[in-house]
């Protein structure tokens, strides 16, 4: 039996040369899904000699860095 969902994938912005505009989309975007201060902070890297706490910090925001590129990738198209 098919088990309905109710995920929606997101509308990426495309660039249509205006690039202006488009900033504002991808910026609203990146705002709604929480990775705006991705873009501000960077990415968070471990240190040496990490606690597991630190390594878990860093392999999520490697994860969220990949999912910005994503969908910057996905707009640029």
């Amino acid at each position: 039996m098919h088990e309905s969902t109710n995920y929606v994938h997101p509308y990426i912005p495309t660039f249509d040369g205006f690039y202006d505009h488009w900033a504002i989309l991808i910026e609203s975007l990146l705002l709604s899904k929480y990775y705006h201060s991705l873009i501000g902070n960077g990415v968070t890297t471990t240190p040496s000699n990490p606690t597991p706490e630190q390594e878990k910090v860093a392999k999520d925001s490697k994860l969220c860095d990949l999912k910005v590129k994503n969908y910057l990738f996905q707009g640029s198209t």
